[in-house]
């Protein structure tokens, strides 16, 4: 099949009037589509060098507005007492215009909703009851609105899509809580670091959501991000030094403001970053302690190190990514949970597709490992030629004869991107 660049929304879609509400997919009942099945994962205590924050004690709910052209709710929820789950619950021949979703304690709670031809018109991060969806969001476009990304981000409100016409753009941005930044066109929309980006000793992300909950970024295309070799941060070691020494493309600290601050944990750092393009970086993407990500459909390309969570002590989902002909390690695991499902690794030129550090948490399954490092693969992840249709000119699609196809993980789909729920929408 031919994998295809996730193209996202230009807008998020206005809620449409209540009515009755389905199913709540929580709740067990006559609804077909069951959650992917969970295996129970190693646990550990938390990482070296940081206290860790109290549970959070606290569910929530919350109302999905559906359009009329909506088929498909992928829920994908993450916690520390389990592996990650998720659930597709068809909505094409419901009546209802509106869907219910709980949130359990201490759960993170990824939603995405997409039409029958697969195109995703509505995503988000539920997290601590919180749910950033307004009726009627707008969207704020780059340049015609405002001149600069970071304008339209600071006149934007929660729920609110940044749409960011295609371009070379060299700034630096700072997110906020319940934003969406999406790009026209990933493949067009880039967001450059530039040939000298910063000499000092911690310079900016391009992308920075720390502090910021239920934030979407989506196609863009990030590249050029480099740490500065004075100080502590490595760029060949991202586990060297705490998280905020390195200088990636997106960077998440998941610490809370203030000496008080695990008094109000409201303000935990989320974001789902999907269908991006993501290369040419020292450093792709770092989640630093409490900052959760649900990582979905991106492609990591020529990077130092592509995905690192920096003494990172909580929870966050691999999925349905590229990795491909990174440096020195595609996936940095240092006392993290990290559930990486449905992923294919390649080419990884130096130390490891996965590398692993401290205490981990988390489960590897469904992966396809082309070429790789030092790495014990389980027995659902597939090592070896996938058959991929031309990988050389970035077609990872799989042949017909390829052995991943249907290969019986997660209830007989494919392995690797094209696999689970929405491995349809998996990159390139």
């Amino acid at each position: 099949m031919r994998l295809s660049l996730l193209v996202l929304p230009l807008s998020l879609l206005a809620a449409c009037a209540s009515e009755p509400q389905l199913p709540d997919p929580a709740t067990p009942g006559p609804d077909p589509a069951a959650p992917s099945p969970e295996l129970p994962g190693p646990s550990g205590p938390d990482g070296p060098g940081q206290p860790s924050l109290p549970p959070v004690a606290r569910a929530g709910s919350a109302s999905i507005g559906l359009a009329a052209t909506s088929a498909k709710v992928t829920l994908t929820r993450m916690s520390l007492d389990s592996p990650a789950s998720e659930q597709s619950i068809d909505v094409s021949s419901g009546a209802a215009r509106q869907l219910t979703v709980t949130h359990a304690a201490g759960e993170t709670l990824a939603i995405t909703v997409q039409d029958a031809a697969g195109k995703v018109e509505r995503t988000g991060i539920m997290e601590l009851g919180q749910l950033r969806w307004n009726a009627a969001p707008r969207t704020l476009s780059v340049p015609r609105d405002h001149g600069t990304i970071q304008a339209a981000i600071d006149a934007a409100d929660a729920g609110d899509t940044v749409l960011v016409a295609p371009g070379r753009y060299t700034e630096h941005l700072r997110m906020k809580s319940g934003v969406r930044l999406a790009g026209e066109d990933a493949l067009t929309t880039i967001l450059d670091a530039g040939p000298n980006p910063c000499a000092q000793a911690r310079c900016p992300a391009l992308i920075d959501f720390s502090e910021a909950q239920d934030v979407v970024i989506q196609s863009l295309t990030l590249r050029g991000s480099r740490t500065p070799r004075d100080g502590c941060a490595d760029p060949n070691d991202p586990f060297r030094c705490s998280g905020d020494w390195y200088t990636p493309a997106i960077y998440a600290d998941g610490h809370l403001t203030g000496p008080w601050s695990f008094l109000a944990p409201d303000t935990a750092t989320s974001a789902l970053i999907t269908g991006n393009i993501i290369e040419d970086n020292d450093v792709g993407l770092m989640l630093y302690f409490h900052a959760h990500a649900v990582v979905r459909s991106n492609i990591f390309r020529r990077n130092g190190s592509a995905l690192v969570a920096n003494h990172f002590q909580d929870h966050s989902l691999v999925a349905n990514n590229v990795f491909w002909e990174n440096r020195r390690m595609a996936v940095g695991n240092q006392a993290a949970s990290l559930d990486i499902v449905s992923n294919i690794f390649g080419r990884t030129t130096y130390g490891a597709n996965i590398a692993f550090e401290a205490v981990q948490r988390g489960r590897i399954r469904c992966n396809i490992f082309f070429a790789p490092g030092p790495l014990t693969a389980t027995e659902d992840d597939f090592v070896g030629d996938p058959g991929f249709i031309d990988a050389e000119h970035g077609d990872f699609g799989l042949r017909a004869d390829s052995p991943a196809i249907a290969a019986g993980c997660l209830n007989g789909e494919d392995i690797g991107a094209s696999g689970g729920p929405m491995g349809e929408e998996a990159p390139l």
